[in-house]
């Protein structure tokens, strides 16, 4: 039996420590999703303070609409390595919540330069809300590898 899978949502955000160039770090964001999703999508701003009372800004982009949503899952899933790919298929437990939300990490600093891959430190989160009938991992999984995004 096949699954139907839905994207309800998707959002992209990235923290902006004090030490960083705010508007590198939106430039690493707006490359993860293309000039034109980026264009189209909410990009907002959480200003935050550290510890240390230092200031840290959270950029945070709301995909919307179906069309922006596939586009951008189609762009990530042919940037990423097969060995990136391979990784989430076998860590893919770890990256799928309850309610069918995918949790994905990228080297921000890769992202800069125009590359996607994953990495756990100071990155680039993504979160995609997906809507799956019916919700097992064995389907959760089948539906991501024929969006390309796991092997």
């Amino acid at each position: 039996m096949s699954a139907t899978l839905r994207i309800r949502a998707i959002e992209v955000s990235a923290i902006s420590h004090a030490t960083e160039d705010l508007e590198r770090v939106c430039s690493a964001l707006r490359k993860v999703a293309s000039e034109e999703i980026a264009k189209r999508a909410r990009i907002s701003r959480q200003d935050l303070k550290g510890h240390h009372g230092n200031p840290i800004v959270t950029l945070i982009m709301k995909i919307r609409g179906t069309d922006l949503m596939e586009s951008f899952v189609q762009r990530l899933a042919s940037r990423l390595s097969d060995g990136d790919k391979q990784l989430l298929s076998v860590e893919l437990r770890k990256h799928i919540d309850n309610d069918g939300n995918l949790y994905l990490r990228l080297d921000k600093q890769a992202a800069l330069l125009g590359r996607l891959s994953l990495k756990q430190e100071d990155p680039i989160r993504i979160r995609m809300k997906l809507e799956i009938r019916p919700r097992t991992m064995e389907q959760m999984s089948e539906a991501l590898r024929r969006l390309g995004l796991v092997k």
